[in-house]
């Protein structure tokens, strides 16, 4: 089991070092961008849900990368075999968004020409809408309103460092098995999100990445024996990346060991295989990932820049809780990512 923070308060110390690493299951710490050591150009943040349903999926995001601000919507539609996406031009220094640092309360918000994508976090619930009137060109419009509910169950909240970088830390919280109700719109094409069969992920950063890091990440969520099941894992951010590494059963997390994707592939450049298997290392994960599609885009600009690679598809095996018990699954639907930052 890693360690997990105990206390409250601010992660950094007043010398501007991480108070603590490790993991817990619920927000024990406050995330406070004025005690940053860095300049704010340096500074990333962003917030993506991932909500599956058998017939597609969606990807949200709404991100400051330093001085940049950055937004995407893509689609995946399982039955056609297409995936469509779009993201709003980078818009350097704009300076007039800040994300919430609480993780329960406030709005997200990012708008501009023709777009608008809105995350409302209320009490027990999270509230997504927007559109995007011309998604796909002038004559393609997309629109969302979906409910995600938030059970009160257990979270994967990290803190982790990177290795002779004093400065750098990465603060991540995970939310998962979040119920879906709601529906896109497509023009004329209606997906519809049941939440008998849909779920969704939540993936939020606060962090300052060394000049150039990448790492791996798979997200599953969805239903196994009567409950809710999932699982958040990652290779490669940070001191341990382990920290990020549970699996949600029921709404409570068990922290798994520290993952490893097989075949071995590289975190810097080519795509992901079809195909792969991943393990950790205490023997109480062991799936196998079968792509449905793949995706991957390019955001930021000149001065700082982050390279995506995911990939949709179903996970199957089984996971082990902290009890022993195992739990097999199949055809979970998930999404595996390289990522990839420089600046």
């Amino acid at each position: 089991m890693r360690k997990r923070p105990v206390a409250g308060g601010s992660p950094h110390t007043r010398e501007d070092a991480l108070s603590e690493t490790g993991c817990a299951f619920s927000p024990l710490k406050t995330y406070d961008p004025k005690a940053l050591p860095v300049p704010r150009r340096r500074v990333r943040a962003w917030d993506t849900y991932f909500i599956f349903s058998p017939r597609c999926a969606l990807t949200l995001t709404v991100s400051n990368q330093g001085n940049v601000e950055a937004d995407s919507i893509t689609l995946w539609d399982f039955d056609e075999k297409r995936v469509l996406s779009a993201s709003r031009p980078a818009r350097l220094l704009a300076g007039r968004r800040i994300l919430p640092q609480a993780p329960d309360e406030g709005m997200v918000r990012a708008e501009g020409k023709e777009y608008e994508i809105t995350f409302r976090a209320e009490p027990h619930s999270r509230q997504l809408y927007g559109h995007m009137y011309d998604f796909r060109g002038a004559d393609q419009s997309l629109l969302f309103d979906l409910e995600l509910r938030v059970p009160g169950a257990d979270r994967v909240v990290s803190m982790t460092s990177f290795e002779g970088k004093a400065d750098c830390f990465y603060f991540g919280q995970k939310l998962n098995c979040l119920p879906v109700n709601g529906r896109v719109i497509l023009n004329r094409a209606e997906y519809l999100f049941s939440p008998a069969s849909s779920f969704a992920c939540l993936d939020r950063a606060r962090c300052v990445l060394p000049r150039k890091c990448a790492w791996l990440t798979a997200s599953a969520t969805g239903a196994a024996g009567g409950k809710t099941l999932g699982f958040s894992l990652a290779q490669g951010l940070g001191r341990d990346s382990a920290n990020e590494n549970a699996l949600f059963w029921g709404g409570k997390a068990h922290q798994l060991g520290a993952v490893l994707f097989e075949p071995r592939i590289q975190t810097q450049g080519g795509d992901l295989l079809a195909s792969m298997r991943i393990r950790d290392d205490e023997g109480r994960l062991d799936v196998r990932f079968e792509q449905l599609l793949q995706h991957s885009f390019k955001g930021g600009n000149a001065l700082m820049r982050t390279t995506q690679i995911q990939s949709m598809g179903h996970f199957s095996g089984f996971a082990a809780l902290e009890s022993g018990d195992r739990v097999q699954f199949d055809h979970l639907t998930g999404c595996l990512r390289k990522i990839s930052a420089k600046g």
